[in-house]
């Protein structure tokens, strides 16, 4: 395993929201209590995220634009929910990441407009702490007037402040709800896990540090005109659902090739340089797939080889799982585990006979994700490299 390539220190993440990207899920809402642990819910209310624009403008429209404001009102998500109609515990799961604030307001049916909101402001800077147990993290809620942050000494004339170590100390605040075990014992989600056994720890870098880099500007532009010499963090949350996002961690090259007769053999390597954790991260049945093949004199790509990478989870029978509702309620044990590890790089061979007339060897890496039967597999080419091909 290689040593990730070097990232600047970066003061710790300034506010987190920790969601789901997942179309389905079954997280049980008291996953980490114990009986005689006190309740893992305090009653109070929940801020809408409007309200929250009125001082945070630009903390708002990034969240507005991310996954997490979505969470709750994709397609995926809500047929997902559509099929779990005679499963009420299945949609409180699910329901318990793509749309948080239910675990106070048990608005199952998400008719409160603030369970539409998916990961909401008010959800994770009310969080007061993470227990840990054997289902993975599990928030301990406490919504009202005060908002928790990662910044000390710091007041608002609107809602009470509070100091939480929760959004500076690393990712575990992420790890509510990207990491899981499910009822029958599988870890469905390791993000978490995979990130831990990574590198980056050791060099000081979190979740937040990737997919919510710092920016100078204002918490509150209301009360600062806009003018701080704060490092914010941005609320965008880019993550694998972005190809230039999963561009930017995957170096692809053609480390050789030459030729043997009427053939050319090439190792193409991939490695994982920028990701803290296994590619294609996230939910099982997320495909990286290296297509190997040739450039066409008319400029066509024509593939003619391919390797894929993945994690498989399987049924109580067997067979392998793809549908993301699948995975979370019938995965009943392990498959295969192929994915590339923080820092791993793959150098693959290949003896390819080019057809007449070609120009160049081309290597792809594509996306395949086909977890959500309610659309189409999503493919999307995430980087190319070509080398023109020696003479005979």
């Amino acid at each position: 395993m290689t040593t990730p390539r070097p990232v600047p220190r970066r003061r710790p993440a300034a506010s987190v929201i920790a969601a789901a990207l997942f179309a389905a899920c079954s997280f049980p809402v008291t996953t980490a209590l114990s009986q005689d642990r006190p309740p893992l819910v305090r009653p109070g209310p929940f801020a809408r995220a409007g309200e929250c624009a009125g001082c945070h403008q630009v903390i708002h429209d990034g969240w507005s634009e991310s996954a997490h404001a979505r969470a709750a009102t994709t397609p995926g998500f809500t047929a997902a929910i559509a099929r779990l109609q005679d499963a009420p515990e299945a949609i409180e799961g699910c329901a318990a990441c793509h749309a948080p604030t239910v675990r106070a307001t048990h608005d199952l049916g998400l008719e409160i407009p603030i369970s539409r909101e998916g990961v909401t402001c008010d959800f994770c800077h009310t969080v007061a702490e993470m227990r840990l147990g054997p289902g993975g993290p599990a928030f301990v809620l406490d919504p009202g007037p005060l908002k928790r942050g990662p910044f000390l000494y710091t007041e608002s004339p609107w809602h009470g402040t509070g100091f939480s170590p929760l959004f500076k100390s690393g990712p575990l605040l992420c790890a509510g709800c990207h990491e899981h075990v499910n009822a029958l014992g599988v870890a469905v989600l390791t993000t978490w896990s995979e990130w831990k056994e990574s590198a980056w720890p050791g060099q000081g870098v979190s979740c937040q540090d990737c997919h919510m880099p710092l920016a100078p500007g204002a918490t509150a532009e209301r009360a600062t005109g806009g003018q701080s010499q704060r490092l914010v963090n941005g609320h965008r949350i880019v993550g694998g659902t972005s190809r230039s996002w999963v561009h930017h961690g995957i170096d692809l090259s053609i480390d050789g090739l030459r030729r043997d007769g009427a053939v050319l053999e090439a190792v193409v390597s991939v490695e994982n340089a920028g990701a803290g954790h296994r590619v294609p991260g996230g939910l099982p049945g997320r495909r990286l797939v290296l297509e190997v093949g040739f450039e066409t004199a008319a400029g066509a790509f024509r593939p003619v080889e391919e390797r894929t990478w993945q994690r498989v989870l399987l049924d109580a029978q067997g067979q392998p799982l793809d549908d993301a509702g699948a995975i979370f309620l019938r995965a009943a044990r392990e498959g295969t585990d192929t994915r590339l590890r923080s820092g791993e790089v793959r150098s693959e061979r290949f003896r390819l006979a080019p057809p007449p007339g070609s120009l160049a060897l081309v290597a792809r890496l594509e996306y395949r994700d086909a977890s959500n039967p309610a659309i189409s597999p999503r493919i999307a080419l995430i980087t190319e490299v070509r080398r023109n091909l020696p003479p005979p």
